[in-house]
C-alpha cells in the first residue's frame, strides 16, 4: 500500500497522479485506489467507472454531496476520469477500481446544523478510512498492490493519522509519500 499525501487542490499534484496512472505498468501493478471522498457515493463511483460514456454529472453529484459548499477539487475530479479512461483500454480482470474510504457525509439529506453535526460525531475519520482500506484489502483475493489517495494530514506515521492506524496494521506494507510543501501560519505571510 503506497499512501500519497496530496494537498488540496494543487494542480500540480493531481498533474503527476494523472502521469502515473496513464503509465501501463502502473494498471499491470496497481488494482485499487482509495481516495477520500464520500463512501456513501460508492455506487455511484461504481456506475461512472462502469459506463461507455463519461458521465461528467453523475461524477459531479458524487462531489457534490461531500461537503456543503460541494468538494472543488478539480484536478480529483479530472484524476477520476483519468481513471475512466485509463479501464477503457483495460480487460476488465485488469481495471482499477476506486473505492471511496471517507466516511459517509451525505449532505443532500441534511435539514440543519445539527443534522451534519449529529453525522459527523458518529466517525473519528482517520479510523474509518484506515478501517475501509484493510476491510477491503483482507475481504478480496488481491494480488496487485493498492494505492491511497488522502489529504496530508492523514498520512503522517508518527501522528494519529489513517496512516498511523495503516502501518501499525500493515507493517513493512506501508509506504507513504509526505508532499513539501511551503510553511506557513494560520492567516498570516507564507515563510
Amino acid at each position: 500500500l503506497v499512501i500519497y499525501g496530496e494537498i488540496h487542490r494543487r494542480k500540480a499534484s493531481w498533474d503527476f497522479l494523472q502521469e502515473v496512472a496513464r503509465d501501463k505498468r502502473f494498471a499491470i501493478n496497481t488494482g485499487v485506489i482509495f481516495m477520500e471522498m464520500a463512501s456513501h457515493k460508492q455506487k455511484d463511483i461504481d456506475r461512472f467507472l462502469s459506463n461507455d460514456t463519461i458521465d461528467k454529472e453523475l461524477l459531479l453529484n458524487v462531489f457534490r454531496d461531500y461537503m456543503d459548499v460541494g468538494w472543488n477539487d478539480k484536478g480529483m475530479f479530472d484524476f477520476v476520469e483519468c481513471i475512466w479512461q485509463v479501464n477503457k483500454n483495460l480487460p476488465a480482470d485488469k481495471k482499477i477500481k476506486i473505492i471511496a474510504a471517507d466516511m459517509p457525509r451525505p449532505f443532500s439529506t441534511f435539514q440543519s446544523r445539527e443534522d451534519m453535526i449529529k453525522n459527523d460525531v458518529k466517525y473519528d475519520r482517520n479510523e474509518f478510512m484506515a478501517s475501509t482500506v484493510i476491510n477491503y484489502i483482507e475481504s478480496t483475493n488481491y494480488k496487485r498492490n493498492a494505492l491511497f489517495i488522502v489529504g496530508t494530514g492523514h498520512v503522517c506515521k508518527t501522528i494519529p493519522s489513517a496512516g498511523s492506524i495503516l502501518n501499525k496494521k500493515m507493517q513493512q506494507k506501508v509506504y507513504t509519500i509526505f508532499q513539501h510543501g511551503l510553511r506557513s501560519r494560520e492567516r498570516a505571510s507564507v515563510y
